[in-house]
């Protein structure tokens, strides 16, 4: 029987990153994580706690890949004015999408990716998901324990502050690794079948 692995969901592409993972890693038993989780394993894409914040993970394992755990920047004033909502939903959307899709691929440009993605992006109602303030994420206590996979540059968040939040059993630091595992290379794929093998393996419940 294959070991079940969790995955919390990064917002607006997580559907697509759990397909990915179910292809490349077919070992495990891949599951999209419910609001309560305990004694599992967990991958938590990104954004998972922003977009989730009442999710609850209690004694278990969790490998944060490339985590966002609080929102810098307040929501948009004109977000709460329906006569500008609208507006600038679909401006956003339609002038902001590219780049922020090339963000989330930095530094491996994929232009097939890339259109996959922006057939995501180009809907209003996603931005205004990415700008609506979300509560704070609950913080995850000692119960659990934390892993951390980054990269050394993301334009998509501040590395160094949000890596910092908190306290990690271990962590992996790779270079020129994309913040989405959607625009990860064959090298860094091999790389995280490794270190999901070491999560299975270790007994740090």
């Amino acid at each position: 029987m294959n070991t079940k692995l969790y995955y919390l969901p990064s917002y607006p592409f997580g559907e697509m990153v759990l397909t990915h993972l179910r292809q490349n890693y077919p070992d495990y038993e891949w599951l999209e994580a419910p609001d309560n989780l305990e004694n599992q394993i967990v991958i938590a894409d990104s954004n998972a706690f922003v977009s989730r914040p009442d999710t609850s993970i209690r004694h278990s394992k969790i490998l944060l890949i490339n985590p966002i755990w609080k929102r810098t920047s307040p929501e948009p004033v004109w977000l709460q004015i329906p006569v500008l909502k609208n507006s600038f939903l679909k401006r956003l959307a339609r002038f902001k999408s590219s780049g922020f899709i090339d963000s989330y691929l930095h530094p491996k440009p994929n232009d097939l990716l890339k259109s996959k993605l922006l057939e995501v992006c180009k809907k209003p109602e996603v931005w205004h998901t990415l700008l609506k303030a979300k509560s704070n994420p609950r913080i995850l206590k000692e119960q659990n324990n934390l892993y951390l996979l980054t990269n050394e540059d993301d334009p998509l968040r501040d590395t160094e502050k949000q890596n910092s939040l908190m306290q990690y059993r271990r962590t992996w630091v790779w270079k020129d690794f994309p913040h989405s595992l959607l625009a990860s290379d064959a090298t860094q794929r091999l790389e995280l079948k490794q270190v999901l093998q070491e999560l299975t393996q270790d007994k740090g419940l």
